[in-house]
């Protein structure tokens, strides 16, 4: 049987509400930056967001959905700031690509320390499988653009797959050597992992 990922109980509507839930995942960000996963506890959240735990109750069951929120609005980020890539003047699908991975690499650098902390808890809260599900969601768009940008037709399940590919990659890489992601060798790398994707039959 396979686990969905956990969710918050309920989504806030309200602006009050709004506001709760980012106190709450800011909190959760400054304890996960100090002590870890291992340091994330929800009474620990609550003190530190100056919520009551049973405030933070109404959104979080428990800390494991804390962290996939986490995990969801650090993917919904990073797939942002691709569709952000300007391709108007790529000549060619490589060098649409390479602007994709690069805004994409830009992003990532940017919180590499939080993704370190969360890979601890990967497992835990399904968390490859939110990215997999926020990748196939918005991979039509994604692949829209590059088709009108390059005049190739863009498979969307395949830049899925090899925007997922890239993902695991820079996870991998991350864990082993975080100032590796940083080098265009890396780079053209991914560049290469989602062109094969792409041109799969």
């Amino acid at each position: 049987m396979t686990l969905s990922p956990p969710t918050p109980r309920k989504s806030p509507s309200q602006r009050r509400s709004v506001d709760t839930v980012e106190t709450i995942l800011e909190a959760a960000v400054r304890i996960l930056r100090r002590d870890g996963y291992a340091g994330l506890t929800t009474r620990r959240v609550a003190e530190v967001a100056g919520v009551s735990v049973g405030s933070l109750y109404q959104y979080f069951p428990n800390r494991q959905a804390i962290v996939a929120d986490l995990v969801r609005r650090r993917v919904t980020t990073f797939i942002a700031a691709v569709e952000a890539t300007d391709l108007g003047g790529a000549p060619d699908l490589r060098t649409a690509v390479v602007a994709m991975i690069t805004a994409f690499l830009a992003e990532k650098r940017g919180s590499l320390w939080l993704s370190s902390v969360l890979q601890g808890a990967m497992g835990e809260v399904q968390g490859r499988q939110i990215i997999a599900e926020r990748l196939r969601a918005a991979a039509p768009a994604l692949a829209a653009r590059l088709s009108l940008a390059t005049g190739a037709p863009i498979d969307a399940r395949k830049l899925a797959l090899g925007l997922s590919a890239i993902d695991g990659a820079i996870w991998e890489a991350a864990a082993d050597d975080a100032e590796a992601i940083a080098t265009p060798g890396f780079r053209d790398i991914l560049v290469d992992i989602l062109l094969a994707a792409l041109r799969a039959p």
